[in-house]
């Protein structure tokens, strides 16, 4: 495996987070485990994890490894980080400047910079465990919180893991799951004692499965055309994620029905996903939507009209991508762009 490769996913939590066990659950596809599952008897270790979906295939290995107690200075800042988690954003949306100045402000070590620049090279996800029923343990995900804001991988999870509190935590979890909002982070608790839950073990699965892994390689029955399109003596031009094998086609049209075929399988694809949307859309809410946009609409006032249209749509915005579930989310901005397309 190239070491070079940016096909890493960090799991850190302290010595008694059960990450070993997260792990062997959200590489099973039963969420139960299975015998294909590895050993893992260690807090530190490294699995290989080999990623089969429908479309892809991708070659993944998986670093489990342990925080420790942060410094005091650094405990005392993210305990006023989650007081104000607005703290950093405020600085972010004025300029590129402004957001470095936030990044340096975030108290760490040199050394954990220096290993968070050579982390930054092969790791894509980070899957930060800790056991709410120790909430003082939440704060080990400050270095961390750089690292997500200076490299941007792909996967950010922060995981509350464990059997449920029989403390009112409620208020700690409000906390929690607003730092992660603004911080980037996506909030998936797995304490929540109600079966109808969205928060499940599939829900990280889901989310590592749909990175862009730098190892994905597209499946050969989708990359490549039919057995009644290619041709009997030569091959043609293949091209997967990091492999290419070319020859000569025998002719014009047989490449241009190669690349006909290629793109309606695409389509097929595109549109299956639009049945699934729309199967999910809320006609009502989307007429109430339209209300709520476009209902005070005023000719005369058109340049103030647009502003406060533009406002009101990045309002909805702001809050749909607070919405946890990845299909719920996606219906929500479909009966949006419904709506503002009844307009135009």
């Amino acid at each position: 495996m190239d070491t070079l490769e940016k096909n890493r996913i960090l799991v850190l939590g302290r010595p008694n987070a059960k990450k070993d066990e997260l792990v062997k659950s959200f590489m099973s596809t039963d969420v139960s485990g299975d015998s294909r599952i590895p050993t893992i008897d260690s807090d530190s270790a490294k699995v290989d994890w080999q990623v089969e979906t429908r479309y892809y295939c991708a070659s993944l290995e998986i670093w489990i490894d342990s925080t420790e107690q942060l410094p005091t200075d650094q405990i005392q800042y993210m305990q006023r980080w989650l007081d104000d988690p607005d703290m950093h954003s405020a600085l972010n949306d004025e300029d590129d400047i402004a957001a470095d100045m936030s990044e340096k402000t975030i108290p760490v070590t040199e050394d954990m910079e220096e290993l968070q620049q050579h982390l930054s090279e092969v790791v894509d996800a980070v899957v930060f465990v800790f056991d709410p029923k120790r909430p003082e343990t939440f704060v080990d995900i400050l270095p961390w919180a750089l690292f997500g804001k200076r490299y941007q991988p792909g996967v950010l999870l922060c995981v509350a893991y464990g059997k449920p509190s029989e403390q009112n935590i409620d208020g700690l979890k409000d906390k929690w799951f607003s730092w992660c909002v603004t911080a980037g982070w996506e909030w998936v608790d797995l304490t929540d004692a109600d079966p109808d839950t969205e928060y499940t073990v599939a829900r990280i699965r889901e989310a590592l499965t749909s990175n862009e892994w730098s190892t994905m390689k597209i499946k050969e029955q989708i990359a490549q055309p039919t057995d009644r399109t290619r041709p009997t003596s030569e091959s043609i031009t293949v091209t997967t994620t990091d492999t290419t094998t070319t020859v000569q086609p025998p002719d014009e049209a047989l490449e241009v029905n190669i690349v006909d075929k290629t793109r309606d399988t695409a389509e097929s694809m595109e549109w299956a996903m639009f049945d699934e949307v729309s199967s999910e859309i809320d006609p009502k809410r989307v007429e109430a939507l339209h209300r709520v946009l476009f209902g005070n609409s005023d000719s005369e006032d058109q340049g103030s009209d647009i502003s406060a249209l533009l406002d009101r749509i990045r309002g909805m915005r702001d809050e749909i991508s607070t919405i946890e579930s990845k299909d719920a989310r996606r219906a929500k901005a479909a009966e949006l762009a419904m709506a503002i397309a009844r307009e135009a």
